[in-house]
């Protein structure tokens, strides 16, 4: 199933995308957006102004324009008239006005202006960049209604995302909706599981690209309010920088948590803001303020985890496998690797790795790195106190390799194993029925159709409705 691009994206038709502004207005790329995005924004909207990709010329903005720069966007003006490029500039210092940088004579002469700011400005003005957001959104819903006509896709999959692409001002991330949507289909996630599924992933994703102290006072206020906020951090200055940024983000409106932020206070996030919260909380490192607090409301049972220091990053590593950053988690546990011999570091927290580890190798296609990581995570489980269902997510991890790298005779009584400890864990859980299917599926490829169709739920009964 394809992924979609935000640099080069199309129309449904094939089509090349065009932006007709409204107004004269300014793209205004604020602090918020991490740089790498910014400057994806910016080609992008040098792609989409013409029917050819605009050149971009840059100049910085510290106290003003230098007079050498005046002089260079004066001669481009002369040169290339005023709507053959687009000009950039760079804030690279707090305490700016948007005003005044509008104000200047030089930058008045050309019909496409980008601000792109390193810090926040006053008279942020988001207009533009909103304008690029619907664009974007309105594309992507069309490629997926395509999509559902071509390939069968879920018809109320644009109603699933739209509640949070409507609090995206990133362009980016609404395209990376979209491909979170085509991506729970693909991975074959349970249809009543989609939802969490692909908020989660952006939301994490959003997530990342704040700083601790932010992040802190957001699930701070989602949790407990206002009171949480003044209890985690207790510092009135800290307290009021952090309420500050998160106004600058615009994810706080009079102390109230709004656009994407409100979904942090569902039962559903809690997973996703423990890990985010505890390894800002980590003991070996000064801590963010209020972070330790925080983690026990998420987690009162929390044992606490100076003992073994490496246990928040492997559990971070499944938080960002589940969202789909195979990337991030690859670079993580290279890192890991070789502190997990060191003192502290328990069986445990061994097994975790091998787990993590082997699913990056079996979604990026090394079944041959896999197979060893998850028979080592087999030998170790037995060594320690863990949950059936532990022992049941690398078996079915083993048996889904085995099957589907022809070596079925191996995998069958690994399948088996599987569904009676996820019986046991949960006679009518999820885990158990993509087990079933899982199974299902190797008994079909082995001419074992009725077998398999015991097995396998019945589709209506799972989607709320009857069998005909």
């Amino acid at each position: 199933m394809r992924a979609l691009h935000l640099i080069g994206l199309r129309t449904a038709t094939g089509e090349k995308l065009r932006l007709y502004p409204a107004d004269s207005s300014p793209l205004f790329l604020p602090s918020w957006l991490i740089e790498s995005d910014r400057e994806i924004l910016l080609a992008f909207y040098q792609q989409i102004l013409a029917e050819d990709t605009l050149r971009r010329v840059e100049i910085e903005w510290y106290r003003s324009i230098v007079d050498a720069d005046r002089q260079f966007l004066r001669n481009l003006r002369e040169r290339h008239g005023a709507d053959e490029l687009v000009v950039v500039v760079k804030v690279r210092r707090a305490d700016v006005d948007l005003n005044d940088v509008l104000a200047q004579p030089e930058l008045q002469g050309f019909q496409h202006v980008a601000i792109a700011s390193d810090f926040p400005v006053a008279n942020e003005t988001l207009g533009k960049l909103g304008e690029i957001a619907l664009l974007v959104s309105l594309t992507a819903e069309e490629i997926y209604e395509e999509m559902v006509r071509e390939l069968g896709l879920r018809d109320d999959g644009i109603a699933l995302v739209e509640p949070l692409v409507q609090t995206l001002l990133n362009p980016i991330l609404i395209i990376e909706t979209y491909n979170a949507l085509l991506d729970v289909h693909a991975e074959n996630v349970a249809r009543e599981q989609q939802r969490d599924a692909i908020y989660l992933r952006i939301l994490g994703r959003l997530l990342d690209t704040m700083p601790g102290s932010d992040v802190v006072g957001l699930v701070a206020l989602a949790l407990r309010g206002e009171e949480g906020l003044s209890e985690a951090i207790e510092e009135p200055e800290q307290r009021a920088h952090v309420l500050a940024s998160l106004r600058d983000r615009m994810l706080v409106r009079d102390r109230q948590i709004i656009r994407w932020g409100k979904w942090l206070s569902e039962e559903f996030m809690r997973e996703l803001l423990r890990g985010r919260v505890q390894r800002l909380a980590r003991p070996e490192t000064r801590p963010t303020h209020g972070a330790r607090r925080v983690v026990e409301w998420l987690d009162p049972a929390r044992r606490d985890s100076a003992e073994d220091r490496l246990r928040p990053d492997v559990a971070a590593v499944f938080q960002w496998i589940s969202e789909g950053q195979f990337g991030r988690a690859r670079t993580e546990l290279q890192a890991l690797q070789s502190h997990l011999d060191e003192p502290g570091v328990t069986v445990e927290t061994r097994v975790y790795y091998c787990l993590a580890a082997a699913l990056v190798h079996v979604r990026e296609g090394r079944w041959a790195e896999a197979e060893p990581l998850l028979r080592e995570a087999l030998r170790l489980q037995e060594e320690v106190d863990l949950p059936a269902a532990v022992r049941g997510v690398i078996l079915e991890s083993l048996a889904r390799g085995l099957r589907d790298n022809g070596r079925w005779a191996e995998a069958e009584p690994l399948f088996q194993e599987t569904l009676q400890l996820h019986r046991q864990a949960s006679p009518s859980g999820q885990r158990l029925e993509m087990t079933r299917r899982a199974y299902a599926q190797g008994l079909r490829q082995h001419g074992r159709s009725e077998e398999a169709a015991h097995l396998e739920p019945d589709e209506n009964i799972l989607d709320g409705g009857k069998k005909p």
